[in-house]
């Protein structure tokens, strides 16, 4: 498996890249590949295109592939991302948005998060990219995210591994983190919360 990511040419976007992820990958000795893109216009087309470049490192490599979001530090070695079983298309974690935000319990409400993902290099996760390519396409005004978030909890033919939340950990706008969540092994610290007051930029 192969670590993938990219970011937004001449946007801060280049300097998160620079002390976020890469050197999280390179302290672990992980393999990966990440490239700039140009700027699309705006941080939903910027964002947009997470799906057509997990494709397109997927033809590339033709090996399973990590996709994590520039802002993402990989804190602890992450087993787990290496044996997700076969039998599943893609590896996500969804959020439990009530205890995460207000501490709620049993509340049946959940996110998909899209900022750590494992994909599978098989045929049916390829049919998975390729729908989600579409539907990205179709509902532009969409988030990526809320968009992959619909076709798997519509279509159950998707095989999907719902991460656990330490492998999609969020820092809060105080800088915390949930104690349920534990010891963050994959931690995304919210870059584009600052970023996006200042301009319409992504990755």
């Amino acid at each position: 498996m192969i670590f993938i990511s990219y970011y937004t040419e001449n946007t801060p976007y280049e300097e998160v890249m620079n002390t976020h992820l890469l050197p999280s990958l390179k302290k672990w000795d992980l393999r990966y590949d990440i490239i700039s893109t140009r700027d699309k216009g705006s941080w939903q087309f910027n964002t947009g295109y997470k799906s057509t470049f997990i494709k397109e490192m997927l033809l590339k490599h033709k090996e399973d592939v990590c996709f994590i979001d520039a802002d993402g530090t990989i804190e602890k070695y992450p087993d787990l991302l290496f044996n997700i079983p076969e039998e599943y298309d893609i590896a996500i974690h969804q959020l439990d948005w009530f205890l995460f935000w207000r501490g709620e319990l049993d509340n049946p409400h959940r996110e998909l998060l899209s900022g750590t993902m494992v994909i599978k290099y098989k045929d049916s996760a390829l049919l998975l990219i390729d729908e989600w390519i579409k539907q990205v396409g179709i509902q532009a005004s969409i988030k990526e995210q809320k968009v992959l978030d619909s076709m798997v909890a519509s279509n159950k033919n998707y095989k999907v591994y719902d991460l656990p939340p330490s492998y999609c950990a969020i820092l809060k706008r105080d800088g915390g983190l949930p104690k349920y969540i534990g010891e963050p092994v994959v931690l995304h610290h919210q870059v584009s919360r600052q970023l996006k007051q200042r301009k319409n930029w992504k990755v």
